[in-house]
């Protein structure tokens, strides 16, 4: 007899259930991954297949070959050609001045966006990814909208010699869900003839800017491959804009310039900046300007800087304080700060907040952000602010416009106005404004909220104004309703909705009403004009009354006339005018066969310049030396006349005492001395010294009530203290440091050319 086994019906069950319950798992836990894992391998299958079809194209584009053929897998997603997809444009010149060099002779009163030269794009669209061909280059955004790229574009850039072939794609392919053959086709080139190389060193900057669905990984690119720095980046209009920095010797222009990025890169700490005529080169001249400009920020100020202060690039803030005085103007890249008594006697420019607790700010305060007004018995020039003003103390005075988008305090804070106001949100009692006199006109977007305030001229709003005895002196524009009582307008009142009017309100001219008029004790003594309903009582209208309902008593014959009112002018953001932009500067030693000998009566080695000894005279001729040591404590140094001396020190700087002659006596010609520190150590100067101190890579102490440097100083942070004085000799203007060549590698020869590559399917 055969036996066989026999599974119960219970076991069958639990069987199929484990297996579906598997299955299940499997299913919910790892679709998303199989999902991921797909995704992936479908975009680097886009990735490859682009990646060919560049390097065929590039063939043809640049020359290899008239045309070429080529098979795309497009089964995983379409393919297209968009010929308007991307764009490039490159200028030549300055942040606000620039020149066109493609296209060539676009008129430079358009910008990039208005002039430019279309690339075209070849995108395979897989749905999760999209992969594109564009400029020579094959460029990727997943999911994640971040664009990357696959490989580099046609952009070389050798030594100082960037070389730049626009491929510009046309054609007609609209192909998906198969194999795809193309062809491309080469079409003429051309070089851009504008071009003078090397580029001279009086052109500025050259900009290239691409528009494209891939820009930051482009600004990236360009940015990486150049050495360049990207400057504009704009997000809505999906562009990116490059600086490529034209070499140019580093000049001499302020009297004191760092290029160190730290928030105290220079400190006016009892320290006075000024400049003298270089006519006559005499110290009692020194009382013109002298600008104070640096990569980091300037913090404190609380000496007196005659000229103005500049932080620049990416610097850090600028501070005046316990009463240090700009005479000039500061913009900043930052915040700047007023506190303690510290003034500015013309204009503040910040991208950043402005926090003013001191004296006075003679000229306008231009913030991207928030302006607050700090100090009782504040004097300011005038305001204009990207985002919010406010006062925090009584009594601050405006003495010209006002643009900000918010006010903040200002009925509580009572300050005195000298302008117009303009601001995109309300004005009046819900900003906390009542009482507060308008000598200028009011512009209002948000609304106009007042309370017993005097408007000296025009008020213009584009939403409602609400009013209880107020003084208009000229007319009132209303885009919404208007709601006055015991209101007075010696104007013309423009009301494009209701208008409700009561408690003896009164105005000299026209009245015009867009929508319904309620009026209660109200005179008038113009025309009305009433496009709605009109109801009246105890109403005065000197003129004629214009409705086209004549059944009411306190209304003639006539036809409505309601002129819309004046949209009031938007607060614009403020832009600081063009920057300087001085490359930060380098040192390079010149050859040996150009040095002099150290004479003997001035060192031991020959390698040092050491002054310490009272009895010590040291007579240096002019000429080249380059030495470890400049030293000098006691003695006598004499620089002889008949030349220039030009000192490039490598270890050690200091000028602690002694007696320093650098001209003769009475005169200051910095221009004969120049002092140039390639170390990285500490370097001090506390005694008189005409010429330049060029220490790029050290910071330099200036703290002794006897130092007068009647020149200028470069480098990586300035400390002054103690009653120093730096004098700029105005002479130096346009004049080279170091050894006039920077060191710079960058951008000098540009070869730009458009390649024409048509395909097609």
């Amino acid at each position: 007899m055969t036996r066989r086994g026999q599974s119960s019906p219970l076991a069958v069950v639990l069987l199929i259930g484990i297996v579906l319950t598997g299955a299940t798992t499997v299913a919910v836990l790892g679709g998303g991954s199989i999902d991921d894992v797909s995704s992936s391998a479908e975009s680097e299958r886009a990735s490859q297949e682009m990646t060919q079809v560049a390097s065929e194209a590039a063939a043809v584009a640049l020359g290899g070959s008239q045309q070429r053929g080529m098979t795309v897998d497009a089964s995983q997603g379409r393919l297209t050609v968009e010929e308007n997809a991307s764009w490039i444009c490159v200028e030549n010149g300055t942040t606000t001045n620039r020149s066109f060099i493609l296209p060539e002779g676009a008129d430079d009163d358009e910008s990039c966006g208005g002039a430019r030269k279309n690339m075209g794009t070849v995108q395979y669209d897989t749905g999760d990814t999209t992969v594109a061909y564009e400029g020579g280059g094959v460029w990727r955004r997943g999911d994640d909208g971040r664009a990357r790229m696959v490989s580099p574009p046609e952009f070389h850039y050798r030594g100082d010699t960037l070389t730049l072939p626009v491929v510009v794609v046309s054609g007609d392919v609209g192909s998906g869900g198969s194999t795809v053959d193309l062809t491309a086709t080469a079409g003429p080139t051309d070089r851009v003839d504008s071009l003078t190389n090397p580029l001279p060193d009086s052109s500025g900057s050259v900009y290239v800017t691409i528009h494209s669905e891939y820009y930051q990984a482009w600004g990236e690119f360009i940015a990486g491959r150049t050495a360049g720095r990207v400057v504009e980046l704009d997000d809505d209009a999906k562009t990116v804009t490059v600086e490529l920095v034209v070499p140019s010797p580093a000049t001499i222009e302020n009297a004191i310039y760092t290029g160190g990025d730290g928030s105290n890169a220079v400190q006016v700490q009892n320290l006075e900046v000024d400049s003298y005529g270089s006519d006559t080169y005499s110290s009692s001249d020194a009382d013109g300007d002298g600008d104070v400009v640096t990569d980091g920020g300037v913090n404190p100020i609380e000496g007196t800087v005659d000229g103005d202060v500049y932080t620049i690039r990416q610097g850090e803030k600028v501070s005046v304080t316990s009463g240090g005085r700009v005479n000039g103007s500061i913009h900043s890249q930052r915040k700047v700060e007023i506190q303690d008594s510290g003034s500015v006697k013309e204009d503040i420019f910040a991208e950043r907040k402005v926090t003013v607790n001191g004296d006075e700010v003679g000229g306008t305060i231009h913030s991207e952000e928030k302006v607050t007004l700090s100090n009782s018995g504040l004097s300011v020039g005038g305001v204009r602010t990207g985002s919010g003003l406010t006062f925090n103390a009584d009594g601050v005075t405006i003495d010209g416009d006002i643009h900000a988008e918010t006010l903040n305090d200002l009925g509580n804070k009572n300050p005195i106005l000298s302008g117009d106001v303009y601001t995109n949100d309300t004005y009046g009692t819900q900003s906390n404004s009542a009482g507060v006199e308008v000598p200028g006109e009011l512009h209002a977007s948000g609304g106009i909220y007042t309370d017993d305030t005097t408007v000296n001229r025009s008020a213009y709003t584009d939403a409602d104004l609400e009013d209880t005895d107020s003084d208009y002196e000229r007319d009132v524009h209303v885009g919404g309703d208007a709601d006055l009582s015991g209101t007075t307008v010696s104007g013309d009142v423009f009301v494009d909705g209701a208008l409700d009017t009561s408690s003896d309100t009164k105005a000299t001219g026209t009245v015009y009403v867009g929508g319904d008029a309620d009026l209660k004790s109200t005179t008038i003594g113009g025309d009305l004009h009433v496009d709605g309903n009109i109801s009246c009582s105890n109403v005065t209208v000197t003129g004629d009354v214009h409705h086209v309902d004549t059944s009411l008593s306190c209304v003639t014959t006539g036809s409505p006339s309601v002129t819309a009112p004046t949209s009031p002018d938007d607060p614009n953001p403020p832009k600081s005018p063009e920057e300087p932009a001085p490359d930060p500067p380098k040192i390079e030693v010149p050859p040996e066969s150009e040095l002099d000998p150290v004479p003997a009566g001035c060192t031991n080695d020959g390698g040092t310049i050491q002054v310490g000894d009272s009895s010590h005279v040291c007579e240096l001729p002019p000429g080249t030396y380059d030495v470890s040591r400049l030293d000098v404590d006691q003695g006598k140094v004499i620089f002889e006349e008949g030349g220039r001396v030009e000192l490039y020190v490598s270890n050690d700087l200091s000028l602690s005492g002694g007696n320093i002659t650098t001209a003769p006596d009475g005169e200051h010609d910095a221009t004969r001395v120049e002092i140039n520190y390639y170390g990285t150590g500490g370097a001090n100067v506390k005694t008189n010294i005409t010429g330049v101190i060029n220490a790029p890579n050290a910071k330099v102490d200036i703290d002794n009530s006897d130092t007068h440097i009647h020149g200028a100083i470069i480098a990586k942070k300035v400390q002054g203290d103690g009653g120093a004085q730096v004098h700029y000799d105005e002479d130096l203007s346009g004049r080279t440091v170091g050894d006039g060549k920077n060191g710079t590698t960058s951008v000098q020869y540009l070869h730009v050319t458009t390649n024409e590559l048509e395909i097609e399917d």
